[in-house]
């Protein structure tokens, strides 16, 4: 009897040590250091985003393409279309700050992929989590805020923006208003606090390396809304940071602003 209790303790505490750690190298998708796919990002990168998921054998099984639709003046929410290219099935997916990576930890922990294809039943559970009628939803939030003034951040020096591809695979570290990836200082930010409707936001003021202004977040201190105001196309975004921490939001803003070459 006492084995077994020993025997159910280990395997009660067991379980969580399991951590899918993802990692994504340039192409290459690992799930704790294993290769599980491919994924070979395209599209123009300034307005349209696509990504194509391969199996381990180059085998294409997965297109995605990304989707706009205006809010207003200065907010812009985005979609994917995505195509099982086998069965030329469609569905929305919407985007998220860590989107590669919230995609690879989605087809692994429903097994889609297997055999270097897709598999039926793992699919069904990835789109019961993942897949809403996105474009209608947000079609319906523009037509809600039609009326909102436009947002603008306008300020530092923006002349000569400069793009740079970054890897995203690499960690992202805030420390004391600088932003650093393997070491090297890629942005530094400014805080504030603003106060309105009788909440207490938040401001975040991120540039580059050349003091220019790339973006501006906004979020409540105790809330995991996160808005992105984009300076060189003046779009807006709003994600969902997945804790409540300071530095946590501003990491994953960073890696939506990196993915998007934004900075």
């Amino acid at each position: 009897m006492k084995n077994l209790v020993i025997t159910a303790f280990f395997l009660a505490f067991s379980i969580p040590l399991i951590a899918q750690s993802i990692k994504i190298k340039k192409e290459e998708a690992f799930v704790d250091k294993d290769l599980y796919c491919y994924i070979e990002r395209g599209g123009n990168i300034m307005s349209v985003w696509t990504y194509t998921v391969k199996g381990l054998d180059k085998t294409e099984l997965i297109f995605m393409k990304s989707n706009t639709i205006k809010i207003d003046e200065s907010t812009s929410r985005v979609y994917y279309t995505v195509t099982i290219l086998e069965t030329d099935e469609t569905f929305e997916m919407e985007q998220t700050l860590s989107f590669k990576k919230d995609l690879v930890k989605g087809l692994y922990k429903y097994e889609v992929i297997k055999n270097n294809k897709i598999d039926e039943e793992g699919l069904k559970r990835f789109k019961q989590l993942f897949a809403e009628d996105f474009e209608s939803q947000f079609k319906e939030e523009a037509a809600r805020l039609s009326g909102t003034s436009t947002v603008n951040v306008n300020n530092g020096n923006t002349e000569d923006y400069v793009i740079v591809e970054r890897n995203t695979s690499w960690e992202i570290f805030v420390i004391n208003g600088v932003i650093k990836q393997q070491n090297v200082e890629i942005a530094t930010y400014k805080t504030e606090t603003e106060a309105a409707a009788g909440k207490i936001f938040k401001i975040v003021k991120i540039y580059n390396v050349n003091n220019q202004l790339v973006a501006q977040l906004k979020f409540e201190n105790f809330e995991k809304e996160v808005s992105i105001i984009t300076l060189k196309d003046n779009k807006k975004y709003n994600v969902s940071s997945k804790t409540n921490f300071e530095d946590d939001k501003i990491k994953e803003s960073m890696q939506l602003l990196i993915e998007y070459l934004y900075i």
